[in-house]
């Protein structure tokens, strides 16, 4: 069972709001995702701060309701192989693992925390990454106030407290509007490792030997917002009423391992008068306790590994490591390094280990 440690999120959060509606895009509904599949990211031409889009727009490209745009950092298919829906068992169940570059060290700090060893450690993944992840325009309740939830743990082979997880975290509207306000300004929003690491009961940073903090893999940070979302498209406004979630991991990536277990948006009865919103000056946060399951993690970390074996570019499959490539009724499509595919949906095993996978 899930247990609260501190408790800092404004309790009109939860005590001022009666029945909320979830309007979560199926895309971000990771607990019900299946364990191997990626996050389907998509070229968008602009910066890193990606120009407004259309309600049109989005729900032309946009999967399964949800949309990921990638830019600014590195290619569109290296960013997608970095993310993987995986199992860690427990409480924790199906999360979004974001794979930086270096993993070395991640078996000893599961280890260390007594919930067993994690074997085959990945070995490769994104050296940095800025996506944006909208809600659905046709779900997203117009000019309204809306809860917005994310639920996060993170690894690093480096505990030093400048050790940054992402360099900034935020919501935008269309309309450039930022929550929290003046986010934007970089890196205002920065998270460290240090975030999930042991505290002792006064709540001093716990170190080692060496005096370096000790990972927790059961320290889970919830950040709650509140955010004002526009009206319904007008021809004097033709862009998107939806949210867009926008996470930038900065240079320092490659040192880490990202889980994401949860990214909600609720409706709620605030207005854009309503003292919790116009005093809101930061995300609120809350940190629970959740338990993963060590073997689960284990299996996690091999499909992980697995899904950054391969990658898919204009329909050709290229593997690193012999593997078969089936159609989801179970015909075999490749066997091999190489091959072309179709745009459908796909499940490659690689070394036992299977990962589903889309082509567009």
């Amino acid at each position: 069972m899930k247990k609260v440690l501190l408790f800092a999120a404004m309790a009109a959060v939860s005590a001022g709001i009666n029945a909320q509606t979830d309007f979560t895009p199926d895309a971000y509904k990771f607990a019900q995702r299946q364990v191997g599949e990626k996050l389907i990211m998509q070229h968008v031409d602009g910066n890193w701060n990606t120009p407004p889009m259309s309600s049109a727009a989005i729900e032309e490209e946009a999967p399964n309701g949800g949309f990921v745009t990638l830019n600014a950092s590195q290619d569109v298919n290296v960013g997608m192989n970095a993310t993987c829906i995986v199992n860690l068992g427990g409480d924790v169940g199906h999360v979004l693992a974001i794979t930086g570059a270096s993993m070395e060290g991640l078996n000893e700090a599961y280890a260390a925390a007594g919930i067993g060893a994690v074997e085959n450690e990945p070995e490769a993944g994104v050296g940095s990454l800025q996506i944006n992840m909208y809600t659905d325009p046709s779900s997203t309740p117009p000019a309204a106030i809306v809860q917005a939830d994310i639920v996060v743990n993170a690894w690093a082979n480096n505990t030093a407290p400048d050790q940054a997880i992402w360099a900034n975290y935020y919501y935008m509207t269309a309309a450039n509007d930022v929550t929290p306000l003046n986010a934007n300004n970089w890196p205002g929003n920065a998270l460290y490792i240090t975030d999930f690491c042991q505290y002792d009961e006064e709540g001093d940073l716990v170190e080692d030997d060496d005096e370096m903090a000790i990972y927790d893999p059961h320290r889970w940070l919830r950040l709650t917002t509140l955010i004002k979302t526009l009206a319904k498209d007008t021809e004097e406004w033709p862009y998107s009423n939806a949210v867009k979630a926008k996470l930038w991991t900065g240079g320092s990536f490659g040192n880490v391992v990202l889980f994401i277990k949860e990214l909600t948006f609720k409706t709620t009865d605030y207005d854009k008068e309503s003292e919790e919103f116009t005093s809101q000056t930061d995300h609120q946060r809350t940190y629970e306790v959740w338990n993963p399951d060590p073997q689960m993690v284990s299996n996690a970390i091999k499909t992980v590994q697995t899904a950054a074996k391969f990658d898919v570019q204009n329909g050709q499959f290229v593997s690193l490591e012999n593997a078969e490539v089936f159609t989801l009724d179970g015909k075999r499509v490749i066997a091999g390094t190489k091959g072309h595919l179709d745009a459908g949906a796909y499940i490659a095993k690689i070394n036992g280990v299977s990962v589903k996978f889309t082509v567009k």
